[in-house]
């Protein structure tokens, strides 16, 4: 199976250990401080790069057993996402498969509806939400390990109103017909 990986940081971080364990040809890694800074939305821009159909991500702060989540995909027709079968949010950061041509659409859809926001922090901070919630979303408990760096004081989930931001992309989101 080709696979790209489309990884996003924020550049603070020594993704070595995460890029030697990536068994694809094609990475394209987002990186905030270099690049235009789009938060986690850079990792669906990345995918604009990507060479092939498949996408992989995961976030810079934790190892994930990606060859278990490559034998747990069975199409392209959705989400496939490592994370606990009852967790409430619907997200990707735990590593995640899908098929590009999910995301033009999705973006679309939600920027059509709330054109007003494009380009915001919070639409760039919650593009995660505005995604997996508009697909079909299957997950897969695999585990993964944290690296020290992921209870920084930095780390986006620790932000003020992280998750009431996220519940309001989420709320509008639903709002849309798919």
């Amino acid at each position: 199976m080709q696979v790209s990986a489309c990884l996003v940081t924020r550049g603070d971080v020594d993704m070595t250990v995460i890029l030697n364990s990536l068994p694809f040809d094609d990475v394209v890694v987002w990186d905030n401080s270099v690049r235009e800074d789009l938060k986690c939305y850079g990792r669906f821009a990345a995918v604009a790069e990507a060479k092939h159909d498949i996408i992989y991500t995961q976030d810079d702060d934790l190892m994930v057993p990606i060859p278990a989540l490559l034998r747990a995909w069975d199409d392209d027709r959705g989400i496939l996402a490592n994370k606990p079968v009852g967790e409430e949010w619907l997200f990707l950061g735990c590593g995640s498969l899908f098929n590009k041509s999910l995301v033009a659409p999705s973006f679309d859809r939600y920027l059509e509806a709330y054109a007003h926001e494009a380009g915001t922090d919070e639409l760039h901070k919650t593009a995660d939400v505005v995604f997996a919630y508009q697909n079909p979303y299957r997950s897969v408990w695999l585990g993964y390990l944290d690296f020290p760096w992921q209870t920084a004081d930095n780390r986006m989930y620790k932000d003020h109103d992280h998750y009431g931001s996220r519940s309001r992309t989420r709320d509008k989101t639903l709002c849309l017909t798919v």
